[in-house]
């Protein structure tokens, strides 16, 4: 009898143990299970934020170091559309080549393309093949966008050698 109560007992205390694993401890497995998912998953999510944190910083880097670039840009189309900030541009540039403004005309060619407005322009000076070649040099190296479209020459007097010069351009703006 002693042998079938320690069977019993052993069997009793084996079901009660089984049935405290599954009423308390398995809810506590699920829970750690279930926190240690998320901890892997918060992991990833910290490591994904790190990784574009790093390569934004890259860009950040690579944008300060093409700032000058960027400059350039702003510089060539600048933000006003004003034919008058333009003029002047263009009557230092002849200036400085040696040639004389004689006339100036311009008008805006309309829409914003893309965000950038095209300005058409005729130039009249008035000076000597040097100064010609000077100023073309000189409008080909400016910060501002300009293009030659048409370069016409004539004499206005061959006792002095003195040129009469009309050059088509056009230039940019950002309105």
């Amino acid at each position: 009898m002693k042998k079938l109560f320690r069977i019993i007992l052993s069997a009793v205390l084996l079901a009660v143990s089984l049935l405290v694993l599954i009423v308390f401890v398995w809810p506590r497995y699920q829970e750690y299970r279930d926190m240690r998912e998320e901890v892997e998953e918060r992991k990833e999510r910290l490591e994904s934020g790190q990784r574009a944190l790093a390569h934004l910083r890259q860009v950040e880097q690579t944008v300060l170091s093409r700032q000058g670039a960027f400059n350039k840009v702003v510089r060539a189309v600048p933000q006003d559309a004003g034919l008058p900030v333009l003029y002047d541009h263009l009557q230092q540039l002849g200036a400085n080549s040696g040639l004389i403004v004689t006339s100036l005309s311009g008008t805006s060619a309309g829409e914003a393309a893309a965000g950038v407005v095209a300005l058409n322009f005729q130039v009249g000076f008035s000076g000597s093949y040097g100064g010609l070649k000077n100023f073309l040099d000189a409008a080909k190296r400016s910060a501002r966008v300009l293009n030659v479209n048409r370069v016409a020459i004539s004499s206005v007097s061959p006792d002095s050698g003195e040129l009469g010069i009309t050059v088509e351009l056009s230039a940019y703006a950002a309105p």
